[in-house]
């Protein structure tokens, strides 16, 4: 047997129905006491004496449920030979039997409920020392007696040890959770009229019991496969009636809504056990109203086996009815009852506390020793049911599966009705409004929410939605929410534009957004093709990375703000940003000696605007004349923005204009004498001597100096000074310097100054300044 440890004890017995007719209707008075009393001695007190001889003697207490089976024949006999038996009643299903007395009351024997009833009875236990109901009443909390109460069901606590404090306790707090009245009714005050009473007044049940079917095949632990019907076992047969015990008719044969299932007196007369099983049917017909829309958790086995049990409840007004599909264990039960009723309590759903229970606990009974659901089936795990609106109940047959609660049943929770009171603290600078649970704040203007206040502090849970809006839930006492209203800080912001552009000054507040639209106008600098894009907190001059900027709005942040056009334009084929713009101007017409239509426009344009070159008096620039050794020493030195140095020339006198120009080359290395000591300042500067110069500038800024061109293809390349050959393959394949007509180098003739314009122009392109 696989049920060792902790099994929830199934103790019902199947009645074997009658096939003869009944000569009187069946009554509704309640059987008496004496029925029973008289057929337990007639017949129980003899079939317990042939269970101790012929099993418990050989096999001892844990005789399973076929060698209960193997005595079948012999209890049949004694029965029949018994004084109360009515003749040819006996009517057997399997190994289960039922038959009628002529005291009026219907028994069944089981073999497995006779195998199980002695494992767990309470050495010397008296049933009156546990009887009774118990009460714990948390209606100052405010309950409602019809729809927040709970009560528990157990027939067998304290006479079987099998029950324990458990559901009791759970009962107490699912009661001090709702603020309503938890009642245990124990041992023989769990009567079928106690039942019905508990189900028509508490909105959540709890049946803490045995269950059965009225089905079973020995061997194979099936008692659900020709079941009509489930029960709930009790200990009292006290209110049942006669016409609870009359035969129907069912799908696979006909059965009895209630039975006795006879008794055993264990180690102690006072401990005698007595088990009557009846269904939701008996139970439904004793009571006078309806279910306050109520929670019925059924910690009974096979409660979930057929629909006998659960589907007359919810008729009666049960709104949800949980179960389940086989015999469960008590180590199960315990543990999903203890997170169901905790996510109960916390306000969850039934469909969510199912979720959790089955995700922390398992899916089925025994899931550690049965892992997967093909073996929990073959098994008789016992599975989690349940039945209400949302959930239609699977069918008999289809209940050892997984399944999907959809309810959306909450325990009923009754709380004091506590008030909330929404304020201004300063109606001049904003105003409340409250309505159900949410606030709304309207500051005036030129105010704004700063934040508010709980009066009590912790008295309810303030959550703000929005700048304006706060929702106030989870009252524990009258409360008032006050809204701190405060001034907010005058913000200025004006723009600075270029010329031929307006903005206005804006006027708003710390911590507002403004619109900001771009500036009227068009800027009359005209040096590079401007596009406004925006608006920017500093200043900044013609820069390849963007700052950050505003578009469409601005916050401020402080009293007065300045913010400066930013536009962009294209250099280089990459956009460049700037707040200062400038306006074209055309060098060459500082100079009477310059063509504005001639090829060196653009070069002479570059070399006198960067500042590299300037001309040879106030209104002559001289481009076709030569430049001088010092004049392109001066030039590269302007290009590097650096200072410093020393030479050992004679011919370069300290107060001459080109004196600190040829200091820091010679120091740089960007030029060698023409001589130990001599610079030759005044002599043409050639242009292999040019080459050779701009090569070892170019080294000195870190640029790369590979040689990349080829100087074969010009017809004077070998005119070519040997010191000049790298520099000019440099110059030549970075088109820095390029050849004249007829294929020709020139390496040894002059540089005219438009050339070294030219020349510079080139090198722009190569080391950016």
């Amino acid at each position: 047997m696989k049920r060792i440890l902790a099994i929830l004890l199934v103790l019902a017995m199947l009645p074997i129905p009658a096939t003869f007719a009944q000569e009187t209707e069946p009554s509704a008075e309640p059987i008496a006491q004496e029925a029973y009393d008289a057929v337990t001695a007639d017949i129980w007190q003899t079939i317990e004496s042939i269970e101790e001889t012929e099993v418990v003697a050989k096999r001892g207490k844990a005789a399973d449920a076929d060698s209960y089976a193997a005595i079948v024949d012999e209890i049949i006999a004694a029965v029949e030979d018994s004084d109360t038996f009515v003749e040819g009643s006996i009517r057997r299903n399997g190994d289960f039997f039922t038959w009628e007395t002529t005291e009026g009351v219907v028994c069944g024997y089981s073999p497995r409920l006779r195998a199980k009833i002695r494992a767990n009875a309470v050495e010397g236990a008296d049933p009156e020392d546990y009887a009774g109901v118990e009460v714990t009443s948390y209606v100052t909390k405010g309950g409602s007696a019809s729809s927040v109460n709970v009560a528990v069901i157990q027939p067998y606590y304290g006479i079987d040890n099998s029950f324990t404090t458990q559901y009791v306790n759970e009962a107490n707090s699912i009661a001090e959770a709702t603020g309503g009245t938890s009642k245990a009714y124990i041992t023989t005050n769990a009567t079928i009229d106690n039942i019905a009473n508990a189900l028509e007044t508490c909105g959540v049940v709890i049946f803490d019991s045995h269950g059965d079917t009225d089905y079973y095949k020995a061997g194979s632990e099936d008692y659900t496969s020709r079941a009509n019907t489930s029960y709930i076992c009790l200990q009292s047969g006290t209110g049942i009636t006669s016409a609870d015990m009359e035969r129907v008719t069912g799908t696979y044969s006909e059965y009895q809504h209630a039975y006795y299932a006879g008794s055993y007196k264990g180690y102690d007369v006072n401990g005698t056990m007595y088990y009557y099983c009846v269904d939701g049917t008996a139970i439904a017909n004793h009571m006078d109203s309806d279910a306050p829309n109520s929670l019925l958790w059924s910690a009974t086995c096979l409660g979930m086996a057929t629909d006998g049990l659960h589907a007359p409840l919810r008729e009666k007004g049960v709104a949800v009815a949980y179960g389940y599909s086989q015999s469960v264990t008590f180590d199960y039960d315990y543990k999903w009852e203890t997170v169901f009723f905790r996510e109960l309590k916390q306000g969850a759903y039934v469909s969510d506390a199912i979720d959790k229970m089955k995700t922390e606990v398992g899916e089925w009974d025994y899931c550690e020793q049965y892992q997967n659901i093909a073996s929990a089936k073959r098994n008789y795990c016992a599975f989690p049911i349940v039945v209400s609106d949302e959930d239609v109940y699977p069918g008999k047959g289809n209940v050892d599966a997984l399944q999907t609660v959809c309810s959306t049943w909450t325990l009923k929770q009754e709380t004091p009705v506590y008030t909330l009171t929404a304020a201004s603290n300063d109606e001049t600078l904003g105003t409340v409004s409250l309505t159900g649970n949410g606030v709304t704040a309207t500051p005036a203007e030129g105010a704004y929410v700063a934040g508010y206040t709980l009066t009590p502090e912790n008295a309810a849970t303030v959550t703000q939605e929005g700048e304006n809006t706060f929702r106030v839930e989870n009252l524990t006492a009258d409360c008032i929410l006050t809204v701190r209203f405060a001034a907010k800080t005058a913000a200025k912001v004006t723009y600075s534009v270029p010329e031929g552009c307006e903005k206005a000054e804006d006027s708003g507040y710390v911590g507002d957004a403004l619109k900001l639209m771009p500036p009227t106008g068009t800027p009359k600098a005209d040096a590079e093709s401007y596009t406004f894009v925006g608006w920017t907190l500093d200043k900044l001059e013609d820069s390849a990375a963007a700052p950050a900027y505003f578009t469409d709005t601005f916050t401020p942040t402080a009293e007065k703000t300045t913010l400066y056009a930013l536009y962009t334009y294209e250099k280089d084929s990459a956009p460049y940003y700037t707040t200062v713009l400038r306006s074209r101007e055309c060098y060459l017409l500082r100079y009477t000696d310059t063509d504005v239509d001639a090829w060196y426009h653009e070069a002479l344009d570059f070399a006198v605007g960067s500042g590299y070159m300037g001309g040879v008096a106030a209104d002559r620039f001289d481009p076709e004349g030569t430049l001088t050794r010092a004049m392109l020493a001066t030039i590269l030195y302007r290009m590097s923005g650096e200072t410093g140095g020393s030479h050992p020339f004679t011919d370069v006198p300290a107060n001459e204009w080109y004196a600190d120009a040829v200091a820091w080359a010679y120091t740089a290395g960007v030029v060698n004498g023409t001589g130990p000591t001599l610079f030759s300042p005044q002599e043409p500067v050639t242009r292999e001597q040019t080459a050779a110069m701009l090569y070892r500038y170019a080294a000195h800024m870190g640029e790369d100096t590979k040689p990349q061109g080829n100087l074969s293809a010009f017809r004077d390349a070998e005119e070519i000074s040997e010191y000049a050959k790298i520099p000019l393959r440099w110059a030549v394949g970075l088109h820095i310097l390029n050849g004249k007509e007829n294929s020709t180098l020139d390496p040894t003739g002059t540089a005219t100054r438009a050339e070294i314009a030219q020349i510079l122009l080139n090198l722009s392109k190569v080391i950016p300044s």
